[in-house]
């Protein structure tokens, strides 16, 4: 297995434990990051966002998630490119908008990650959610 994708999977392990440290995520992320989700049932924009953020998107998904786990099923690598498949899921800690609280979800995701100086610059997601149900039976 190459270093490369042995970032990959200690960023997901990062994210999985909710870490919020900062040093953990410098051992990875490039100064530089810039991490793309495309829009998804439960991002409707696109959402880009840099080292900051993906911090504080790790301390919000604690306060929202009771656990989440990253299964990554195929790697692709190309140079310093490294393309990712895998499911995520996770059960909602707090009620969420139309999201009731204990609720599952999970997610197919595409991800491709491109590397500068030993680490990870760039992340684009495709998420695709299985159907969600909500509040009155409506699926999402």
């Amino acid at each position: 297995m190459s270093s490369q994708i042995d970032l990959i999977k200690r960023f997901f392990q990062l994210l999985q434990w909710f870490t919020t440290s900062e040093n953990e995520f410098k051992s990875i992320l490039h100064p530089e990051i810039e991490q793309t989700e495309f829009p998804n049932v439960m991002m409707p924009m696109l959402r880009q966002r840099r080292f900051k953020n993906i911090i504080e998107g790790a301390e919000a998904g604690k306060k929202m998630l009771a656990y989440q786990r990253f299964e990554p099923t195929k790697f692709y690598e190309a140079g310093d490119t490294v393309i990712v498949e895998f499911t995520w899921t996770g059960e909602l800690k707090t009620r969420v908008g139309r999201l009731n609280q204990g609720q599952m979800l999970k997610a197919h995701i595409c991800s491709i990650f491109e590397f500068r100086d030993g680490k990870i610059f760039r992340q684009r997601n495709y998420d695709c959610y299985v159907p969600i149900k909500t509040r009155g039976w409506r699926t999402l």
